[in-house]
């Protein structure tokens, strides 16, 4: 029985599978988490582009965006991050043209799913005239 037991101590043959098996969801976990933080950046991202575009079209070019309605289908239109649906308002206030987008990400990191509001703010100042 003594020799049996000494002689499994010492056999290596399945411990590469046994420290795969352990490691594996561990790093599965971390490469589905930096995934999701990436399109969680590219969400901020891209609604901080769609409200500066949005701000500007709203103070410079009234023949594109001459209403609230046009500047918020301005701003849905240049958002390209991914499919959360950003919520865009546009209003005019002392700094000039401002656009504002709000949207929840959700964070799946496969045991939970974390939701976080993301949001945009952009002011363009309208020109003064001459």
């Amino acid at each position: 029985m003594q020799r049996t037991l000494s002689r499994l101590w010492r056999d290596r043959s399945g411990a590469s599978a046994l420290e795969f098996g352990l490691i594996l969801p561990a790093f599965v976990m971390l490469v589905l988490g930096v995934v999701n933080v990436s399109l969680l950046t590219n969400a901020v991202s891209s609604m901080n582009y769609a409200v500066q575009e949005a701000a500007r079209c709203g103070a410079i070019d009234h023949a594109s965006c001459p209403d609230s309605t046009a500047i918020r289908g301005l701003a849905a239109a240049r958002y390209k991050g991914p499919a959360i649906t950003p919520v865009f308002v546009a209003s005019t206030d002392a700094c000039g043209q401002v656009v504002r987008a709000t949207a929840t990400f959700e964070l799946n990191v496969a045991i939970h799913v974390y939701e976080i509001p993301i949001s945009a703010r952009a002011c363009y100042p309208s020109p003064v005239p001459a």
